[in-house]
Order: structure tokens, then C-alpha cells, then sequence
């Protein structure tokens, strides 16, 4: 009992410390004084949040980083995601991630049977640094593994991370350019944590009015998406209903799986 109140006890100072760090404005102008100077080599950055531990200790100094980074681009948050300086970001926030989400979604049978399905080509569009890849996706047996990814630096990046995947290949483009494109048929639609959220409205139904035709039977979405009416934020970005849109484009035979977080978004969302 009293190890277990020590433990919350130092919890609960942790994050009094990392808080107060965060909103300090005398340890926002150091952090910046040396990131504008002389940044960190993005191969530093990338070791240094690799770990869970670090990530926790050194939080203070990637939120003022990004924060400058991404609110000095007045709304262009596209301009910032597709920029090198939003390596920064990723790799920051490389272990974030809903493992219990993915664990419990990739363990369901129509998840499991598809990911294990030498016949199927999956597309996982807005890649980023491939968290549930990693974590995992990778496990998998399909013929082919599209990983699609609008930021070129990004790209770069995984095609040497992921070099020995024998079934791995890397895309740069967006999601419209991508389903655009004429490179056969897709079986398997993935996408994680906030890609569809920056594309505009039309270019949203566009994409998804075109997947039938495509040949995808099979999608996963994971911390994205709401079940009720868009919802359009204050920061440019949207929330957007898919299961309405693929009602409309020819999806209303298949089986849907929704997961809702607390706030109503959802945690997952599965057509098969």
C-alpha cells in the first residue's frame, strides 16, 4: 500500500514538473535561443524519444519546439505536416500510441483473416513514421504493403527504417493523388490517428466515392472519424462521418464495427 502511494505521489510530481515546464515562458525562450541556433540533428531527436522514459523526461523540450513550429505558419497546418520540420513532431511522438486500440482490433477474425491473406494488396494512406506498422501491422502476410505518404523527408525515412520488410513499399503522395493514380486494385484501406481531418470536404467524397471502383472491401481507421454529422473545428480541421459516405458509394451489404472514444470520436472504425 504505502509503495503504491509513493508511486502516485511521484506520478502526480512528474507531471507538476512537466506541466509547469511546458507553460514556463523563460524555459520557452531557452529551448527556442537553441533550436534556432543549433537544432538537434534529427538523428539526435530520433534516438532521444525512441524511449518511452526520455520521451517523458524531455517532453518540455519537443512541445516547444512543435508549438512554434506549427503556430507560426498562421492555419497552414498542411504546410507544416508536409515540411522536414515536422520530423520533429514524429519523432517526438513516436511511442504515442493506443496499443490496447490496436491490439484489440488487429486480434478480431475479419482483422486477423485479412492481414494474413497472400492474395490482398493493403494501403495504409498518411503513413507518417509508421507507429502501428511497427507495433503491429508488419505482422502480416499479404502480398503487398502500400505505405503512402505525402511528406517526401518522411518517406525517405521509411524506406531505410523498413528496408527489410520484403513485402513493404513507400508512396510519396496524398490520398487523392494516390487513389488517382492507375496502379491496379487495392483490397485493404488502413489509415491512423488524423489524416483524413485535413482534407477538404470535396476531396473527402471524391476519395471515397472512388473506392469501390478501386476494389477495396476492407477498411480500418483507427482515432478518427465521428459517427454523428461532420464536425468542423476551429482550426481548419474536419471530422468527417466515413460510414455515411460509404453507404453512398456502394458499400451497404458490408458489416461495420465502431468503437467510440469518450469524447465520441471514434477509437476504430471497421468496414468488411
Amino acid at each position: 500500500m504505502i509503495a503504491v502511494i509513493m508511486l502516485t505521489l511521484v506520478k502526480k510530481a512528474f507531471s507538476w514538473v512537466d506541466n509547469y515546464l511546458c507553460r514556463s515562458r523563460f524555459i520557452q525562450r531557452v529551448v527556442l535561443y537553441q533550436y534556432r541556433r543549433a537544432p538537434l540533428p534529427l538523428a539526435v531527436f530520433d534516438y532521444l524519444f525512441r524511449s518511452a522514459l526520455r520521451r517523458r523526461l524531455f517532453n518540455f523540450y519537443a512541445f516547444h519546439i512543435f508549438h512554434d513550429s506549427y503556430t507560426k505558419r498562421d492555419g497552414d497546418q498542411l504546410g507544416y505536416w508536409l515540411s522536414k520540420e515536422s520530423l520533429y513532431w514524429h519523432f517526438w511522438r513516436q511511442t504515442d500510441i493506443d496499443q490496447t486500440a490496436l491490439d484489440e482490433v488487429v486480434s478480431l477474425a475479419p482483422v486477423h483473416q485479412s492481414l494474413h491473406n497472400k492474395e490482398l494488396i493493403a494501403v495504409e494512406i498518411g503513413f507518417g513514421i509508421g507507429k502501428g506498422y511497427a507495433s503491429r501491422l508488419k505482422d502480416n502476410t499479404l502480398k503487398k504493403y502500400i505505405a503512402v505518404e505525402p511528406n517526401a523527408y518522411l518517406c525517405t525515412h521509411m524506406q531505410k527504417k523498413f528496408k527489410s520488410e520484403q513485402n513493404f513499399e513507400v508512396v510519396c503522395a496524398t490520398a487523392d493523388e494516390f487513389i488517382a493514380q492507375d496502379r491496379g486494385g487495392v483490397d485493404i484501406l488502413l489509415c491512423a490517428n488524423g489524416v483524413f481531418m485535413y482534407m477538404d470536404p470535396d476531396s473527402v467524397d471524391a476519395f471515397f466515392q472512388s473506392l469501390c471502383a478501386k476494389g477495396v472491401q476492407f477498411i480500418l481507421i483507427l482515432n478518427e472519424g465521428t459517427p454523428s454529422a461532420d464536425i468542423h473545428r476551429e482550426d481548419g480541421t474536419v471530422m468527417y462521418n466515413f460510414k455515411e459516405r460509404l453507404l453512398a458509394s456502394g458499400y451497404a451489404d458490408k458489416h461495420f464495427i465502431e468503437k467510440r472514444r469518450p469524447d465520441g470520436l471514434y477509437r476504430y472504425f471497421l468496414m468488411y
